[in-house]
């Protein structure tokens, strides 16, 4: 996910941000869909949000301050 990440901070307008947002929020909806909690069924959803939620965070600063959000 570094490379995504790095991408996206360096050239946010190749990437798109309701993407990004929709894979978070479908991550936070997995959580509700587990029966069971346990270490290793939360493991796959928690990365889910924390690595595109930090590639959402990344695109939504650019966007809101418009500083590499030009080509």
């Amino acid at each position: 996910f570094i490379p995504t990440i790095k991408k996206a901070y360096m050239k946010p307008w190749t990437e798109d941000l309701l993407t990004w947002s929709l894979f978070v929020v479908g991550g936070i909806i997995s959580f509700f869909a587990l029966e069971e909690w346990s270490f290793g069924l939360i493991l796959y959803p928690l990365y889910i949000v924390l690595a595109e939620g930090l590639v959402m965070v990344v695109l939504l600063k650019a966007y809101i301050t418009k500083n590499k959000w030009t080509r």
